[in-house]
């Protein structure tokens, strides 16, 4: 008689070893199918899924149980390291099993609060604030109520802020001179030619160059500043990507736009996203026809 007929022995490989089905069924030389049939057959319970995970994982009981383990995250505020020594398991395997509970992770304010700064922390910010004007905390505790939500007009004046913008716009505008500062400032900011502005530059002539990347800044009748997307080399005329139209622009904005660049003289193009995509001889016919 085969070992898995026997319903002791089946039980034993199955509950007291934890073996699976197909662990089983390799021992017996049988399919996985052969073993479950037999396991019903002797009405012999089968595990579920969380029984099955923890043997298979070789998961703590206690990870199985979603209510402790919110129980330590939350009400006890343990962070997951403390959580993993408590089932002697690693702080990946907690994180997981968070994930698998839908149980939200602390953000990082939250996940810190109340918890003491340690002496290399203490030193870094006590570094950081050495040299500054005011170093009585109480002073700065009523500096920081005074300002917050307010703006430079608000706090100092509308003199002393209009001092203060221009001197910090003449500081910008000298560090935009160095090569280094610029493509650190562009790179942050994401500004590189994007996925329908490279396809356009693909299929446009040469004379039609892109300056996207803050080569050709220059000031609007209102006083903003605005770099174009493209340039046509010995023309004041420009050419301008819009992306999304009535979701991130608007046919309106696209005509203000034009307005503001020709009174500057500065004649403009509006391409849109969609047009590049769908119909790239009639956008290639309306740059020709504008150059």
């Amino acid at each position: 008689m085969e070992l898995y007929k026997r319903k002791e022995w089946l039980y034993r490989k199955y509950w007291t070893e934890g073996l699976s089905l197909s662990q089983i069924a390799s021992i017996c030389n049988v399919s996985w199918v052969t073993i479950r049939n037999h396991i019903k057959k002797h009405g012999i319970k089968t595990r579920d899924i969380t029984d099955a995970l923890r043997i298979r994982n070789g998961i703590s009981n206690k990870l199985c149980d979603r209510n402790w383990l919110y129980c330590q995250y939350w009400k006890r505020r343990l962070s997951s390291r403390k959580i993993a020594e408590l089932c002697s398991c690693d702080k990946a395997t907690i994180l997981r099993r968070l994930k698998a509970f839908d149980i939200p992770k602390r953000r990082f304010g939250e996940a810190r609060r109340g918890v003491p700064a340690s002496l290399e922390s203490r030193k870094k910010q006590s570094n950081a604030q050495r040299g500054t004007a005011c170093r009585n905390p109480e002073t700065l505790k009523q500096i920081n109520k005074k300002r917050r939500g307010k703006s430079h007009r608000e706090l100092f004046g509308s003199e002393k802020a209009g001092v203060m913008r221009a001197v910090n716009s003449k500081k910008i505008k000298e560090k935009w001179k160095e090569s280094g500062y610029r493509e650190k400032v562009l790179k942050r900011l994401g500004q590189r030619p994007s996925k329908p502005e490279k396809v356009f530059d693909g299929f446009t002539p040469q004379v039609v160059r892109y300056v996207g990347n803050g080569q050709w800044w220059r000031t609007l009748s209102n006083g903003k500043h605005k770099n174009p997307d493209f340039k046509v080399s010995g023309q004041n005329k420009v050419i301008e990507v819009f992306g999304g139209r009535d979701f991130f622009h608007t046919k309106g904005e696209a005509q203000d736009l034009i307005k503001k660049y020709k009174q500057i003289g500065i004649d403009c193009l509006i391409i849109w996203e969609d047009e590049i995509y769908n119909h790239p001889d009639l956008v290639l016919d309306k740059t020709i026809d504008f150059l």
